[in-house]
């Protein structure tokens, strides 16, 4: 539902992809992206962007934060599993 509870699950959970949106409703996922990236405790998780904000400045700006593929809505299932995949290395 927000930012602080994500990072609290992804400390807890420690899962092996993280799903996440670019806009929350205190702070934004790019925040989020450069919190793991730079606290862990998994720094090297895939992170995913899902978002409908799709301007190349926000997918670069995305990427730059440390995440792995960004990904517009609406979107594919199929698409989104292939690069859930790939990101996993499971292609």
């Amino acid at each position: 539902p927000n930012g602080e509870e994500g990072l609290a699950a992804f400390e807890a959970e420690s899962p092996d992809l993280v799903l996440l949106d670019v806009n929350l409703p205190d702070m934004d996922g790019m925040e989020i992206c450069r919190k793991i990236r730079e606290e862990g405790p998994r720094k090297d998780t895939p992170i995913l962007f899902c978002t409908i904000r799709s301007s190349v400045g926000r997918v670069s700006e995305g990427l730059k934060s440390g995440g792995n593929d960004y990904v517009i809505k609406p979107f594919q299932t199929e698409d989104l599993l292939a690069r859930v995949n790939r990101a996993l290395n499971k292609e």
